[in-house]
C-alpha cells in the first residue's frame, strides 16, 4: 500500500524535475515494493492531472495548511523518533566533547602562558603573547561548537527529506559532513543581508527574511550555494512569500508558547505542593526548594526540546520546502554578478547607514563644541588666578595694585595671559585708590566669573 510518506517523496522528487523512471529506480533500490511504488506514482499523477501518455507536466499547487505540517512533522518523527533521538544525543555527546576541547584549548594555553611569563617575565611582551594564545584557543574551541551545531542541523535536514531511502546515520553523516561549510556561509551571508536590511528601517530585513528562509534548504537539499542559494529561495518565494511567512509565523508562535509554558511549569508546581502559597507569601524553605529543583528542571526541559523540538521544527521546515518545491515547479535561475551585486548593495548601505547614525549620535553625546567652550572657560578661570597671584606679588612690592594689567609683564608674569577666543584682555577695575580690584572675564559657559579684593 502507497502510504503517505511515499507519495509525497514522489511528488517532491518531480518538481526537483527528475523523470518517472529515475525515481522509480531510486525507489527500487531502496528496497520499496514495486507495486507500493506504482500506486504511489499512479496517485501522484492522478493529483496533477497528469495523462498516463504524457508524465511530463507538473501543475502548480497550494502549500498544506501550518496544522497538516504540524501533523506530518509529528508523523514523521513519530515514525523514526529513535533515529532522531539517537542523532541528537550522538551531537550532544560531541558538542560536550566540544566543551572539554574549549576547557583544553583554555587551560593549556594559559599554562603555557604562566610558564611564559614565568620564565621571561610579566612584561609587554609576555603579556601579548598571553593574550593571543588564549584567543587562539578559544577560537578554535569556538569553531568546533559551530561545526557540531551545523552537522547536527544538516543531518536533520537530510534525514526528513531522505526519509523514504532510510540511509544509515553513518551514511547521512558522510552526507551531511559534506555540507557544513557551505551551511555556515549561506547562513552567515543570509544573516549579513538581514541585518544589513533592518538597518534600513526594518522593511527591507523583514522582506530579505522572508526572501531568504529557504536558503538553508536549497544548500543542503540541492545543493546549491553561496548569493545562488540565496536567489534561489528568493525565487521559490515569489508569489509565496505571504503564505510561507504566516506558515513561519504560526511555528514562531509555537515555540513562544511552548517557552511560556516551560517557564510557568516550575511555579505551577511549586503552588501545586504548597497550595497556602497561592493566598499568602512564599516562604524562604519554598523558595530554597524551588531552587534546588530548578537546574533539574532546566536540564529536562533543554533535553527535551533538542531531542523533539529541534528535529519537529526542522521537519515542519522542510516540509514546507518540499511543498513550496511542488507548487512552484522545476524553474530555470540564470544568476549574475550583477543580481548578486544588487543585494550586496543594498545590505552594505543599511551597514553605511548604521554607521552614519552611529557617527551623529557619537558626535552629539561628545559634543566638541560644547566640549571647547567648557576647555576655554577653564582656561579663563586659570588664567584669572595666574594674574591674581601676580597682582598680589605687585602689591606687596608696591603697596597698591597697578592701574593696568600690562604693568604685570614682564616682571611678575613672564606673559599676561589674554582670553582663549578673541585675544582681548581681562575686565580690570582698581578699587578703593588701588587698595582693592575686581578681576573678571566673560564665560561661555555662564555669565562672568571674577576674582578681587
Amino acid at each position: 500500500m502507497a502510504s503517505q510518506q511515499l507519495i509525497d517523496y514522489i511528488r517532491n522528487e518531480r518538481s526537483a524535475g527528475l523523470s518517472w523512471d529515475t525515481i522509480q529506480k531510486q525507489l527500487v533500490a531502496a528496497g520499496l515494493e514495486e507495486k507500493d511504488i506504482q500506486d504511489a506514482i499512479k496517485i501522484v499523477q492522478d493529483k496533477q492531472g497528469i495523462a498516463q501518455g504524457n508524465p511530463s507536466q507538473v501543475q502548480q499547487g497550494s502549500l498544506q495548511s501550518p496544522a497538516h505540517l504540524l501533523s506530518a512533522a509529528w508523523s514523521i518523527y513519530r515514525g523514526n523518533w529513535k533515529r532522531y533521538v539517537g542523532i541528537s544525543l550522538l551531537m550532544a555527546v560531541m558538542s560536550y566533547l566540544g566543551v572539554i576541547v574549549i576547557l583544553l584549548t583554555f587551560f593549556i594555553p594559559l599554562s603555557l602562558g604562566a610558564f611564559t611569563l614565568n620564565r621571561f617575565g610579566a612584561g609587554e611582551g609576555g603579556i601579548i603573547l598571553l593574550g593571543l594564545i588564549v584567543f587562539i584557543g578559544g577560537f578554535i574551541g569556538v569553531l568546533y561548537s559551530y561545526f557540531i551545531v551545523g552537522w547536527w542541523t544538516i543531518t536533520l535536514i537530510l534525514m526528513v527529506h531522505l526519509r523514504i531511502k532510510k540511509q544509515s546515520i553513518k551514511e547521512l553523516l558522510r552526507l551531511s559532513f559534506k555540507k557544513v561549510l557551505p551551511f555556515w556561509w549561506v547562513s552567515g551571508l543570509a544573516g549579513f543581508m538581514l541585518f544589513g536590511g533592518l538597518n534600513l528601517f526594518l522593511i527591507p530585513g523583514i522582506l530579505f527574511l522572508l526572501w531568504f528562509s529557504q536558503s538553508v534548504n536549497v544548500v543542503v537539499i540541492e545543493g546549491f550555494g553561496g548569493m545562488t542559494a540565496l536567489l534561489r529561495s528568493k525565487k521559490y518565494m515569489e508569489g509565496y512569500t505571504l503564505v510561507v511567512g504566516w506558515r513561519l509565523l504560526n511555528l514562531m508562535l509555537i515555540w513562544f508558547l511552548i517557552y511560556i509554558v516551560i517557564g510557568i511549569l516550575p511555579l505551577v508546581g511549586l503552588l501545586v505542593t504548597n497550595p497556602g502559597s497561592i493566598t499568602s507569601m512564599l516562604t524562604v524553605s519554598d523558595i530554597k526548594s524551588f531552587t534546588k529543583l530548578s537546574p533539574i528542571y532546566s536540564n529536562i526541559a533543554g533535553l527535551a526540546i533538542m531531542l523533539i523540538l529541534l528535529p519537529l521544527t526542522i521537519a515542519y521546515t522542510v516540509l514546507l520546502f518540499e511543498d513550496l518545491r511542488t507548487a512552484k515547479g522545476p524553474f530555470t535561475l540564470t544568476v549574475t554578478a550583477g543580481r548578486k551585486l544588487k543585494y550586496f548593495l543594498v545590505a552594505s548601505a543599511g551597514y553605511l547607514f548604521f554607521l552614519f547614525i552611529f557617527v551623529i549620535l557619537l558626535i552629539a553625546a561628545i559634543n566638541p563644541g560644547k566640549r571647547m567652550m567648557l576647555t576655554r572657560d577653564n582656561i579663563r578661570k586659570t588664567d584669572l588666578v595666574t594674574i591674581r597671584i601676580a597682582l598680589e606679588d605687585y602689591y606687596i612690592e608696591n603697596g597698591s595694585y597697578p592701574d593696568d594689567l600690562d604693568l604685570l609683564s614682564p616682571v611678575y608674569l613672564k606673559k599676561l595671559p589674554h582670553d582663549p577666543l578673541n585675544g582681548s584682555k581681562y575686565i580690570f577695575n582698581l578699587l578703593r585708590s588701588g587698595r582693592g580690584y575686581e578681576l573678571c572675564a566673560n564665560l561661555e559657559q555662564g555669565k562672568k566669573t571674577c576674582e578681587g579684593i
